[in-house]
């Protein structure tokens, strides 16, 4: 009789476990904006804000990268036209 409790509770805790592993499947990211369509802010975050965000995440192509010692210079080193 043991044996027959034994297996019945085994063959429960399975279940339950199984059932919790397909419970942890991750949902699909939905993103939101919040945008005024008709209002004062329209142009701004309207129709058009909302075509762009679903459109190219990457508009620009990245052609180097500077080092920071390089990238900032200070001004007795600088060639900048605009110093004076």
């Amino acid at each position: 009789m043991k044996r027959v409790f034994l297996a019945a509770w085994a063959s429960v805790l399975a279940l339950v476990a199984t059932t919790a592993a397909m419970a942890q499947d991750k949902p699909p990211l939905k993103l939101g904006g919040i945008l005024d369509m008709s209002g004062l802010y329209a142009d701004i975050t309207g129709p058009g804000s909302e075509m762009a965000a679903r459109g190219r995440w990457d508009d620009y192509k990245l052609l180097a990268t500077v080092p920071g010692n390089e990238a900032f210079q200070s001004l007795e080193t600088s060639r900048c036209p605009l110093k004076k």
